[in-house]
Parts: structure tokens; sequence; C-alpha cells
């Protein structure tokens, strides 16, 4: 017997009733916690944070021509727009600063509660399965499976 001869044997490839299973129980994972991810975010009251409370209450106000104290005097006069401009701008930096924080506190609020994390952990675990199952079963599993319906044997009919 030669030691520098490799003689190396592939390991066994599963079964296709085993790659069959295997998505069929991605597709449970899948399936029967969607409806319960989504229950627990639609029932989902988000509790208040102080942050949220400050940056509401600082709110700048919205500027408009019609506000503008120019517009008080009798003749009509063109309101500042450089001024104007700034305060809309301020405005929208505190509306979008408000919105980044308002989903950011969500999403942690979210993660932490047991009615919507452990379906979504159960969840990822599916997809973290799949794509194993992808990654083993290869290419050849699913052209054997959708070669028949594919868009170049529809053409040919």
């Amino acid at each position: 017997m030669d030691i520098t001869s490799d003689q190396t044997t592939a390991p066994p490839t599963p079964s296709i009733f085993r790659y069959t299973l295997g998505f069929l129980l991605v597709g449970m994972a899948w399936g029967l916690t969607t409806p319960f991810i989504r229950r627990a975010a639609l029932d989902f009251h988000p509790p208040p944070h102080a942050s949220l409370t400050r940056l509401r209450a600082a709110e700048p106000s919205y500027p408009s021509p019609s506000s503008s104290p120019l517009s008080s005097q009798t003749t009509p006069t063109i309101p500042s727009q450089p001024r104007l401009w700034l305060g809309r701008l301020a405005w929208t930096w505190w509306y979008l600063k408000l919105k980044a924080a308002t989903g950011a506190w969500t999403v942690a609020d979210l993660l932490r509660s047991p009615r919507y994390a452990a379906p979504l952990v159960v969840n990822l675990t599916g997809s973290v399965w799949f794509f194993l199952l992808i990654g083993k079963a290869g290419a050849s599993c699913f052209y054997s499976l959708f070669l028949p319906i594919s868009p170049l044997s529809l053409a040919t009919d």
C-alpha cells in the first residue's frame, strides 16, 4: 500500500427524500412563524422614551409666507426667501431626526419583546437552513426540478 497515493472517498450525498424533507421543514419554519411575527408587530405599542419626548418638544415652527412677520404690513412685500428656506430646512432636519429615532427605538423595543423575537429567531433559523440546503444540494438538484417548466422549454412548444 502506497502512502503517497490519495484515495479519498467522497462523502455520500443525501437522498432526494432528505432534501425534500429539509425544504418542507424550512417552509414550515417560515410559514408557521410569519403570522405570529405579524400579529406581534400589529399589537405592539411602543413605550414612551425620554429622548423622543425631548425631540418632539424641540420642534421648530414650520415657516410659511403667510406666517411671516412681513405679511402683517400693509404694503405687499416678498418674505425673506433665505430665512424661509433655512426655516424649512431646520424643520425638515428635525423631522428626519425624529423619524430615525422613532424607527430605531421601535426596532429595539420589538426585538426585546419575546412575542416578536421568538418567532423571528425560528424564522431566521429557517433562512439559514435554506441556504445550507441549497449549498449542499447544488444546482443539479434544482435544474432537475425546474427544467421541465423553464422558459426555454415553453418557447420550444
